[in-house]
């Protein structure tokens, strides 16, 4: 009997099977880590949210009760997040040390600074909008 007549034997049809099975799912990527993508995703989302609530408490006049009811939002649709309150407060921290090139360009180009300011306020309500937006 010729390795291919193993193959053919009706016995071995299982293992066959199940041989291209495991093939296939190998071969096509099927086989991850659960949950490492949307875990590495929701990080990075909280991290970005702590940065832009920032500069909206900082720059864009927003008021600190919004900005809770946006992280509690924001905190129940990101359930990968293996540790949301220290993400967010990591973006919240990194951010207040990109503030100083806003508050000099404040002092040296005021035109320049409200034409920014305007722009990011608007683009960041627009994100947050979309962040706490249900999707399903």
């Amino acid at each position: 009997m010729t390795w291919m007549n193993t193959f053919r034997h009706k016995r071995n049809t299982p293992l066959l099977t199940t041989l291209t099975m495991l093939l296939i799912v190998c071969t096509t990527g099927l086989v991850t880590t659960p949950g490492i993508a949307g875990e590495d995703r929701d990080n990075e989302n909280a991290e970005a949210a702590g940065a832009r609530a920032h500069f909206a408490a900082e720059f864009c006049g927003t008021q600190s009760t919004r900005i809770e009811r946006y992280k509690s939002k924001l905190k129940s649709r990101l359930t990968d997040a293996t540790d949301f309150e220290n993400r967010w407060q990591r973006g919240w921290n990194t951010e207040a040390d990109q503030t100083i090139q806003f508050r000099a360009l404040r002092s040296s180009d005021p035109k320049e600074y409200a034409t920014r300011v305007k722009a990011d306020c608007e683009r960041l309500g627009w994100q947050a909008r979309n962040a706490v937006r249900q999707t399903r």
